[in-house]
């Protein structure tokens, strides 16, 4: 999660395994003297792409600007739909070995 405070905008990573994937929920911070008071949705981010890489598995976020953004995935991804994709111990031996991942996501809304 990460907030960018000028634009009073909040970012949340969301794995909705079982509605298409990983996301990036943005919202709105409705605010009044600078208590925040509510959230109002604005979109969510997606794509093929960042469940190709990313199914189930981002872990952090790092807002740079409205529409450009870091994530860290920390394990590796899933298979959609709870398909199996490997032996307990080839998931364990992955997810210890292997480094955590940064991606760079611009969007275009």
């Amino acid at each position: 999660m990460d907030v960018l405070r000028d634009e009073k905008l909040l970012y949340v990573i969301n794995h909705a395994l079982k509605e298409g994937g990983e996301r990036i929920e943005v919202f709105s911070i409705v605010t009044e003297e600078r208590e925040p008071l509510s959230l109002k949705y604005l979109h969510s981010i997606t794509s093929d792409a960042i469940n190709k890489e990313a199914y189930g598995a981002f872990n952090a976020l790092a807002v740079a600007s409205p529409d450009k953004m870091y994530i860290t995935r920390h394990i590796v991804p899933l298979e959609p739909y709870g398909k199996n994709r490997n032996t307990w111990a080839e998931i364990f031996y992955d997810n210890i070995f292997k480094p955590t991942s940064v991606y760079w996501l611009e969007y275009n809304p």
